[in-house]
Order: C-alpha cells, then structure tokens, then sequence
C-alpha cells in the first residue's frame, strides 16, 4: 500500500505536499535526538541547547497539524485515496512521539544526580545510542526509497532488547546509586518508545492498514 501511496505523492495531487512534510518531520526528529545524545552520559544539556529543542519540536507540531489538516480537507473535498490519507494520518502520529520522547530524553539528561553510572549500563547505553542513531538516520530513507527494512528492523529489535536489560538492571540496582537507577529506568522506557514508534513507522513499508501500529501494540 505505500508503494500505491508513493505513486500518488509523487503526481500532481494535492497529497504530494503532504508526504513532503512528512519526510521533513522525520528530519526534525533526527535532529533533535543527534542533539540531545551526546548530553546523555554527562548529564550536562544546558538551557541553550533545551530551548533549541523545544523550537524543533514546535516545528514537529506544527507540520503534524498541518498534515492532519491537509488530509482532512482532502478528505472532505474529494472523498479520495481514504486508506492512504488513514495510513498517514496514524504514521504523523508516530513521528510526533518521536519529539516528545526526545524531549523526555532532555530532560533526564538535564540531572547531573544520575550521571556516573559506568560497567556494563555504561556499555549498553553506549552501543543503545549508536542503535538509535542508525534508526533514526536510515528509516527516513528507507521509507522514502522503499528499501528492504529486515536489517533495520532486526537492530530496532536489538536496541528494544538493550532498553529492557537497562531496565532490569535499574530495578535490580546492579551497582547504580538511586538517582542513576531511576536515570537509568525512565531513559531505558523513553529510548525504548521512540523505537517502537520507528519501528511503526518501518512497518509501513509494504504493509497494509490493519498494520498499522502493529509493533507499538506488540510491546506496550
């Protein structure tokens, strides 16, 4: 269905700006998280840099209003392309999570109380990051490309598993004072909900509507 969907984008209907929008929220969500991730560790984001994701997260907001609209309208006017206009409709919501999990992320990010943790939580957040990164850099193309999403979704899948032994450590402690441990748990859920809403997003490709939102609801 999105391969139909990419075809009607890329003619003269209206939908075709829509789908450019969408691509450009996903821009601002990678954005942000290669923002915040190099402030993780040090818990040292200063108020400079959470003002700057705040107003890309704005921009996420206003492009998902603006999609929702533009889709509504379309809708409404010409009674066209419903499943398609559907299937957007629940993937710009997927987008905008990613923004405010980011935001989550920021603002653990902000307390220097849970820095500090080192051995084997320090590993997993270390080679989670690099995980994610990847995610949020490659889904964007792969959408856009129609590429085969296996490997990127089998990583999605490795860094879903690495956000569950982070959080199994915080509950078992593991060495973590307190403050990291809770650091440690909220960062293993808001690193893991972005996954899942990107691994939505990948899901797309070549799916159908009943598709939808099939890997959030798989591991809520």
């Amino acid at each position: 269905m999105w391969n139909e969907l990419v075809e009607i984008f890329k003619g003269e209907d209206p939908l075709q700006g829509l789908a450019d929008q969408f691509m450009q929220l996903l821009g601002h969500a990678r954005s942000m998280i290669e923002t915040v991730q190099p402030f993780v560790a040090g818990r040292t984001l200063d108020e400079a840099t959470w003002q700057e994701l705040l107003a890309t997260d704005a921009k996420i907001n206003a492009l998902e209003q603006g999609i929702r609209r533009g889709l509504v309208g379309h809708l409404s006017l010409k009674g066209a392309h419903a499943l398609y206009c559907l299937k957007l409709m629940s993937l710009v919501k997927d987008g905008e999570r990613l923004g405010e999990y980011a935001k989550n992320i920021a603002k653990v990010a902000q307390n220097p109380a849970g820095a500090g943790a080192g051995g084997a939580t320090a590993d997993r957040f270390d080679e989670l990051e690099k995980l994610v990164l990847e995610l949020f850099r490659e889904t964007p193309r792969l959408v856009a490309d129609q590429g085969d999403t296996a490997a990127l979704v089998a990583k999605g899948e490795q860094a879903e598993a690495l956000c569950d032994a982070l959080g199994d450590a915080a509950l078992a402690g593991e060495g973590l004072s307190a403050a990291q441990a809770s650091s440690t748990a909220l960062l293993a859920f808001y690193y893991r909900r972005s996954v899942n809403h990107l691994l939505n997003i990948l899901s797309s490709v070549g799916g159908t509507v009943d598709d939808l939102d099939r890997h959030d609801e798989r591991y809520c």
